[in-house]
């Protein structure tokens, strides 16, 4: 079983925040997430969930994340979604061929799409 957690980026900071969630009420432990930081200085929309792999640094995975790694011998930099059936990347590849399964201990964490979107293009 997977370690539920989510991650959060503070406004004025730009530092991010780990949260764990809470397993009674199946939702975040703010307490956790905000120990010397209000609440509302939170950014919603770059909260993530964390997809419990971690790539071939030992670098922990979360939604929104930017991966790199090789498709036919090819590098792909793609994003991390949610998807139907947990999580998938997310590339810049045909349409046909937009969701995909890669191992994650092929993938590198290179960054994320808050922080740096113009590595998808």
């Amino acid at each position: 079983m997977r370690e539920i957690k989510f991650r959060a980026r503070d406004f004025a900071t730009g530092q991010w925040y780990i949260g764990a969630a809470n397993p009674k009420e199946g939702e975040i432990n703010w307490p956790t997430f905000f120990s010397n930081v209000h609440i509302d200085c939170f950014d919603a929309r770059t909260l993530g969930e964390y997809t419990g792999l971690k790539d071939k640094n030992g670098t922990e995975i979360y939604e929104g994340d930017i991966v790199q790694y090789l498709y036919y011998r090819k590098p792909v930099k793609a994003d991390i979604a949610w998807g139907r059936v947990g999580f998938w990347t997310v590339g810049n590849l045909s349409a046909l061929d937009n969701w995909g399964y890669h191992k994650s201990n092929e993938m590198e964490v290179i960054g994320n799409i808050y922080e740096n979107p113009g590595l998808l293009k």
